[in-house]
């Protein structure tokens, strides 16, 4: 959910900054999102319910976060043009996260084949799961 929050934040102009707690977050995507009201009490729910999450020994459950999701979503276009609202859902940001993710696993097929080419008995093993039975 926090995740969903932070990206959609940033599909509508406001980047991430990883370095900050989840209150800190909460406070900055008030600040630069010009959130107010019911948006603004949403974003410290979520970041509340993160923390619990986070640091709570025994985490309690927080309803209606979804719900909340939704509102920071509105309160974040409430402040835009319907250009900028049309390009936050047609072409976001975060989809650049999706390229990441695409990017890493491509990357690591590489190795893997790599590892085929020059070790083939211990690649196989690697990608079956089991241990190889070479010792040493």
């Amino acid at each position: 959910m926090w995740e969903e929050v932070v990206d959609t934040a940033w599909d509508h102009g406001v980047p991430p900054d990883g370095s900050l707690t989840p209150r800190g977050t909460a406070a900055r995507l008030v600040r630069l999102g010009g959130l107010d009201g019911d948006a603004a009490e949403a974003v410290h729910r979520v970041a509340g319910a993160v923390e619990q999450v986070l640091y709570a020994p025994l985490p309690r459950a927080t309803p209606g976060l979804a719900e909340d999701a939704a509102r920071i979503r509105a309160g974040l276009g409430a402040r835009l043009g319907r250009g900028a609202r049309l390009r936050a859902v047609l072409a976001p940001r975060s989809a650049a996260r999706v390229g990441w993710a695409l990017g890493d696993r491509w990357a690591a097929l590489a190795r893997r084949a790599a590892a085929l080419r020059t070790r083939p008995a211990a690649a196989w093993s690697t990608l079956l799961g089991r241990p190889s039975r070479r010792r040493g």
